[in-house]
């Protein structure tokens, strides 16, 4: 898919991926398309490091569905850790750009994270198998 991707137009593309409404510029693109290859040579990890405001939010989403898009079972779940800061900038812009992800934001007070790690448990539960969470994206922070 990503090989190809200078065949297509930026909006066709971003389509197939399933991102909504959106097209990503020629620099996403390039980063997308450099995230993927990272991830198909196997290696564990690596930096997207553009400068503040070109877009790396919506690159990373776009990943995320080129791996769920790529995988031949199943996707598990993704984590998104972050700054407490941009959880709010994060949530709105994958229900822009993605609004088929279902999103857990798994911030706030120890209460209430409990809560929410009880549902996630009941969920798993009822549905008879802990590898079908009720998210596609987890949202954390660090501070």
């Amino acid at each position: 898919m990503i090989q190809n991707f200078y065949m297509r137009t930026l909006k066709e593309y971003c389509q197939e991926l399933g991102l909504k409404n959106i097209a990503l510029r020629s620099h996403q693109l390039e980063g997308l398309k450099w995230l993927s290859e990272c991830h198909e040579r196997g290696q564990h990890g690596c930096i997207l490091g553009d400068e503040m405001g070109l877009g790396k939010t919506l690159q990373s989403i776009a990943l995320l569905l080129y791996l769920r898009d790529a995988s031949s079972s199943p996707s598990p779940p993704f984590i998104v850790i972050c700054p407490l800061s941009v959880v709010s900038g994060w949530e709105k812009e994958l229900q822009r750009a993605s609004p088929q992800l279902r999103v857990l934001n798994f911030c706030g007070d120890k209460e209430t994270r409990g809560s929410k790690q009880e549902e996630i448990l009941l969920h798993c539960y009822k549905s008879g198998a802990m590898i079908d969470p009720p998210f596609d994206i987890l949202l954390v922070h660090y501070e």
